[in-house]
């Protein structure tokens, strides 16, 4: 995670979620400009990415439950994108999406 953060400090129209010194990296979400070219840009080069939560209130069994409007959520929704980041993944991985990235 923290290598993301390093190669990807200062991209243009790439942001991160805040975090704190010591946290732990079990999803790697990055806030994208453009995120579904980017998906699709990292998938033509064998990159994996999800939109790992979904949020509740589009789903039908959970309509009668919602109340209001979730403006940060509507804000963010169509920019995050998660990037590979488990055991498997190694730092030649990490440098190597972040340049399909930056690129």
């Amino acid at each position: 995670g923290n290598l993301y953060r390093k190669l990807l400090k200062g991209v243009e129209g790439i942001e991160f979620l805040p975090t704190k010194k010591g946290d732990t990296f079990w999803l790697m979400t990055i806030l994208a400009k453009n995120r579904d070219k980017l998906a699709k840009k990292l998938k033509e080069k064998g990159v994996e990415t999800n939109l790992v939560h979904i949020r509740n209130d589009v789903y039908t069994v959970f309509k009668p439950y919602v109340k209001g409007r979730f403006p940060m959520m509507d804000k963010l929704e169509s920019r995050y994108l998660c990037l590979p980041i488990h055991m498997k993944i190694k730092e030649k991985d990490v440098r190597f999406i972040c340049d399909v990235i930056k690129g």
